[in-house]
């Protein structure tokens, strides 16, 4: 009996250290991989699509538009924010959550949890997107409608993005029951 006994705790040791390099490999080869924010889609404030505009061609009825969401402290944004994520490894990387944050000029909006398993084949790159909707009104109600202006032309850029929005991501993965989270990391696009 004693012999059956040792025999199950080395199996089980045995088994708990393979899930746990299984763990530690796998954290490795996400964190070898590069997270970028890659571009920003489906981009609305106040119901005002700001693709390809800027504050010249604004017109009158979206500057009403603007001015009345601020008067009612309420000035909803609507985005999808790609997070890019390239895989160098020759090894495909898998991850099975990711804790988010997104800031705009320095102040944290929204944050969240997607809980969608992405797998990253060798040596290519995989979007994420991530979707939301939240009340800008702090952000922009001390300088008015200026500085909703100002929001709004710095999404000119072809691909959406603007250098006023940063993300910050924490991936988890994970190995049947276990699971690491590797920290948070900022992305944010420096637009010229």
């Amino acid at each position: 009996m004693k012999k059956l006994i040792a025999l199950v705790a080395v199996c089980l040791i045995c088994v708990s250290c393979d899930v746990m390099n299984q763990v530690a490999e796998t954290a490795n080869l996400v964190r070898k991989c590069k997270f970028s924010l890659d571009n920003v889609q489906n981009v609305t404030l106040a119901g005002i699509n700001l693709k390809n505009i800027n504050t010249s061609s604004l017109t009158a009825t979206n500057v009403a538009k603007l001015g009345a969401a601020l008067l009612t402290k309420n000035l909803p944004l609507n985005m999808t924010v790609n997070v890019g994520i390239q895989n160098p490894t020759t090894k495909p990387a898998s991850l099975n959550a990711m804790d988010w944050k997104v800031a705009i000029d320095n102040v944290d909006m929204v944050s969240g949890t997607t809980n969608k398993k992405v797998s990253v084949p060798s040596k290519s790159k995989t979007a994420m997107p991530l979707s939301f909707n939240i009340n800008t009104y702090d952000v922009f109600s001390k300088d008015g409608i200026s500085a909703v202006k100002n929001f709004v032309s710095s999404f000119s850029q072809k691909d959406a993005t603007s250098s006023r929005v940063a993300i910050k991501v924490n991936p988890t993965v994970a190995i049947g029951s276990q699971s690491l989270k590797l920290g948070y990391m900022t992305l944010s696009k420096q637009v010229n």
